[in-house]
């Protein structure tokens, strides 16, 4: 049974999930228009403590547009559901699709029964550095923040990491016996705010990791950005075709590093010589390297972020566009065996 935060049906008509929130414009840059001739009404609705950035819109047909959510304070989305119309929802943006008849949305707000402040909660498993403020425990982990970090985001980090290891409870507890948590530093920090990487402080690192760094066997912390889990105001685009869910790339860091067997590690490892020194995979159509093929680390997390259609979905910058499990196995099927073996079960992260 696939968790409801697993957007893996991207169209649905009803899309429960267990984490959302944040803010934003109501209006996305890559809205299309289609049809000019007729409209129809959009009517949105909240129930709960939390708001939404639009109730009504008028659309003409075949038009699509976004609006978002903003859970309360210690408060998710719980569902957001509609009769007629196609949804689609990327962190705290719920994508209004082709839209042809009148229809409503529902969007229901609930209390965070996994949130817990640092005296309260309660673990099956003793984390490597004590844990902040807020804390999410979801998936058997925990993901932790400063008082600056929005409870919504804390668990939308937490349920990112249960999606890509629910078929895998051997990664989850080597993960615990390591003391593996997820960092989440807030909309006006930085990664080097949360007191796991303070130890960086000066090095180029702390203003280059805009969306976060993945965890170590010496420092099991992935580092994750707020912004990039709200896919409001984020610098990398998650849930655009340039863009990408930096998340899942840096938890997929701390999974390979930490999470996973030495013998496996090394399997990744001499796949990405292999890739690197034979063939023309992970090349860009200008001849360029990908990111992927920087190193052994950056080459398992850019192929988890395709497998969990996570990554960028066009050539551009850095990247080929290969994104999603199917076009992964199609281009690259030893990798994808690596993956899979990995993760069992891809997801839409997107």
């Amino acid at each position: 049974m696939k968790n409801t935060i697993k957007l893996s049906v991207a169209f649905a008509s009803t899309i429960a999930i267990a984490a959302c929130g944040g803010g934003g414009d109501s209006d996305s840059p890559n809205d299309s228009t289609g049809s000019q001739t007729g409209s129809s009404i959009v009517n949105i609705q909240a129930t709960g403590s939390g708001d939404v950035s639009t109730n009504e819109r008028e659309v003409s047909s075949g038009q699509s547009f976004k609006f978002t959510v903003t859970p309360g304070a210690k408060m998710v989305t719980k569902s957001v559901a509609s009769d007629s119309c196609e949804l689609e929802v990327v962190g705290d943006d719920i994508y209004v699709k082709d839209v042809v008849s009148d229809c409503s949305i529902d969007v229901a707000f609930d209390e965070c029964v996994d949130c817990y402040s640092a005296d309260d909660v309660v673990l099956d498993y003793t984390p490597a550095s004590p844990l902040m403020e807020r804390n999410c425990v979801r998936g058997g982990l925990v993901a932790t923040g400063s008082e600056n970090v929005p409870w919504h985001n804390l668990c939308q980090a937490a349920e990112l990491q249960k999606t890509m290891l629910e078929y895998n409870s051997l990664v989850v507890e080597q993960l615990q016996d390591s003391g593996a948590i997820i960092g989440v530093f807030g909309p006006d920090e930085g990664v080097c705010d949360l007191p796991y990487f303070s130890w960086l402080e000066g090095q180029p690192q702390c203003e280059s990791a805009k969306g976060g760094l993945g965890g170590t066997p010496g420092n099991p912390v992935t580092g994750c950005s707020a912004l990039t889990l709200s896919a409001t105001h984020d610098v990398f685009k998650r849930g655009q075709a340039d863009g990408e869910n930096t998340c899942v790339h840096e938890l997929a860091h701390t999974i390979m590093n930490v999470g996973i067997s030495n013998e496996l590690n090394n399997e990744i490892r001499a796949r990405f010589d292999q890739v690197k020194s034979g063939n023309d995979l992970w090349i860009r159509a200008n001849g360029e390297d990908s990111f992927a093929l920087t190193n052994a680390d950056e080459f398992f997390a850019e192929t988890a972020q395709s497998y969990f259609n996570a990554n960028v979905s066009v050539d551009s910058f850095n990247h080929v566009g290969v994104n999603g499990s199917e076009e992964l196995l199609d281009y690259d099927p030893v990798s994808f065996e690596l993956v899979d073996r990995i993760f069992m079960e891809p997801a839409n992260l997107k």
